[in-house]
């Protein structure tokens, strides 16, 4: 008797693998910047052949899209909204900021995490 092919778990592992990748590419981005991160480097840090990488992002511009769209959810960067509903502008200023410094203590990068952290120090 042959097998029951499950399109659904076969779906699932699909995406786990392609969330492992934009993972993956999102902490090498983060570690070594976009320019110097390579589909072989992100198939290692996912445990992937660099084929499947392909598979799943032909395109560089495919995959920095799939990065930018984790980092939106992740991160939610600042609500430009929060920032219009104050009247005068140093109230928008101040919003402004406390937006952005609020969204660096969320980003997963080491040099935002130095930048905020400078930011914060008073200087």
């Amino acid at each position: 008797m042959p097998r029951k092919y499950d399109l659904g778990r076969r779906a699932a592992a699909a995406e786990q693998t392609r969330r492992r990748i934009v993972d993956a590419t999102v902490a090498l981005h983060a570690e070594q910047g976009i320019v110097a991160t390579t589909y072989k480097d992100i198939a290692q840090r996912a445990d992937v052949g660099v084929g499947t990488v392909y598979n799943h992002f032909p395109a560089v511009d495919d995959l920095v899209a799939a990065c930018g769209r984790q980092l939106r959810e992740t991160t939610r960067p600042p609500d430009p909204a929060r920032i219009a509903t104050r009247r005068s502008r140093p109230a928008r200023l101040e919003a402004l900021v406390t937006e952005v410094f609020a969204w660096y203590e969320r980003y997963p990068s080491e040099a935002t995490a130095r930048i905020g952290g400078v930011l914060n120090s008073g200087i």
